[in-house]
């Protein structure tokens, strides 16, 4: 980026730094990095931006593979910056988990970080270090092979929205993952979850874990939306929606898409199961894609035709008073 002069230097100088914000905030980290080179009033303008993506078009300029040199680099923007974080994303197609990384998610927690973004596709599964849960502003949790610890150290009560990638529900330590956050969060809004299928010998201890009778505790008050894609119709997977259905009151729509490849023809029995399932909320709607469009004229379900399955609970099953 070439330093300006004349005229337009002093256009550019003199944006308020409202106008200055937003146009740092569509560029790329590095470019707007760069900006520091226009005018003094430019200078550290980038370091009080809220929020920071770090992808693959920030890392595309430096050496591919160099692990410990792209989290240094990382770590040295975030010693520069001035303002608190409010925005991370961390995603970076090359990128494994590593010990470095702890450094990273310490320093956003400590920096009131609301709304954090983890993509790590490659490597060992990352198991994401607790300061991160030490954090009481957090609001947006979206993990893309990212662990949590079994406990967590407070009550994440101001967390809205929790999106998770690859999910495998015939796995105890990933079942584990989603529940230890379910559990952690009552004022959850939005549950997002992408399903990774793949045998397990676990069976047992995975069904253990998602027993309604020992969520006597829990409710889930606040919950309205939950999407839930790739489903492949396993026992996990439904015995995961009951729960959901069981345990939010104030729930009013529930997104599935099956995998295409897996679910093949199992669509209604799909259905059927999902119909069975007691609901504490009388409003709770189902969306189901079925993979298809197909549609049996026998079953008693109400449907909005179209590529897409719609059926209301208040057309059929029990609510409250009906039990």
């Amino acid at each position: 980026m070439k330093k300006m002069c004349g005229p337009t230097s002093d256009i550019i100088t003199h944006l308020p730094d409202n106008v200055k914000e937003t146009i740092l905030m569509s560029l790329p980290l590095q470019d707007a990095v760069r900006t520091s080179i226009l005018s003094r009033k430019w200078g550290y303008m980038w370091a009080r931006l809220p929020q920071l993506l770090f992808d693959d078009k920030f890392c595309r300029e430096l050496i591919r593979n160099q692990k410990n040199k792209l989290v240094m680099t990382i770590y040295q923007v975030l010693l520069l910056h001035r303002r608190p974080i409010l925005r991370f994303t961390l995603s970076l197609s090359g990128l494994e988990g590593c010990s470095k990384i702890d450094q990273l998610v310490l320093f956003v927690s400590n920096n009131g970080i609301q709304e954090f973004n983890l993509h790590i596709r490659i490597g060992e599964p990352y198991k994401l270090p607790s300061s991160l849960f030490s954090c009481l502003q957090l609001k947006d949790l979206t993990l893309r092979s990212g662990g949590v610890p079994k406990r967590l150290p407070i009550t994440l009560s101001h967390l809205k929205i929790i999106d998770l990638y690859a999910i495998c529900f015939g796995e105890v330590n990933e079942v584990s993952i989603v529940l230890c956050l379910i559990r952690s969060s009552p004022n959850l809004e939005k549950i997002i979850i992408e399903v990774c299928t793949h045998e397990t010998t676990a069976i047992d201890h995975v069904l253990e874990l998602l027993e309604i009778q020992d969520w006597s505790d829990v409710s889930l008050n606040q919950l309205r939306e939950v999407e839930i894609r790739n489903l492949s119709g396993t026992r996990f997977e439904l015995e995961f929606i009951k729960l959901l259905l069981a345990k939010s009151p104030m729930l009013e729509t529930m997104l599935i898409e099956p995998d295409l490849e897996k679910v093949a023809d199992k669509g209604l029995r799909i259905l059927k199961e999902l119909t069975r399932f007691w609901r504490s909320s009388p409003k709770a709607k189902i969306t189901y894609n079925d993979p298809d469009g197909s549609r049996n004229e026998n079953e008693p379900l109400k449907i909005k035709f179209s590529k897409w399955f719609v059926f209301f609970f208040t057309s059929f099953g029990l609510s409250d008073t009906e039990r």
